[in-house]
């Protein structure tokens, strides 16, 4: 809704990524993407989303998309778990949450789903789940709806732009 308002009322956006983006080469902003999804996702995904509409196949670019987002949250998930193997951190959460660990646990997943599914930055809430050692199996099966995600909104954006 919020990308239809500014195309509509404000810029035109797919001009504005199509021309910044074009002139970088696929590889190159596939790169990009995986650290911004590694990293905190700083970038929206959905400007990628948008840039891949340039493509004669863009589905076929918003796999990869969903593919490299996918990963980059299991690495972020890792960080968090790396993060926490860390003293001042570990004592840190032991020390604020660690009374909240055990729900945080059991509705870790409530999160993962959300932050996979919305746009909120999923490397964050990937990264928090791996400090509270959220089990990995059901991480992995949860952050699947990342990939359910890039197909729908490559859905909506290429119905309203």
């Amino acid at each position: 809704i919020v990308f239809w308002f500014i195309e509509r009322y404000i810029i035109d956006l797919e001009y504005l990524f199509s021309t910044v983006l074009k002139s970088q080469k696929p590889g190159f902003i596939f790169i990009i993407f995986f650290i911004s999804e590694t990293l905190l996702g700083l970038i929206p995904p959905d400007l990628f989303i948008l840039w891949t509409k340039q493509f004669p196949h863009p589905y076929n670019a918003i796999t990869i998309l969903a593919l490299l987002s996918y990963v980059g949250g299991y690495v972020s998930y890792g960080i968090g778990k790396l993060l926490y193997k860390i003293p001042k951190i570990h004592n840190f959460v032991e020390r604020r949450i660690g009374d909240n660990i055990r729900d945080l646990r059991r509705w870790g997943g409530l999160f993962i789903v959300i932050a996979a599914l919305f746009p909120l930055p999923y490397s964050m809430i990937s990264m928090a789940v791996g400090i509270i050692r959220y089990p990995r199996t059901p991480f992995l099966l949860l952050g699947l709806t990342r990939i359910a995600r890039f197909y729908i909104y490559a859905f909506v954006l290429f119905g309203i732009i």
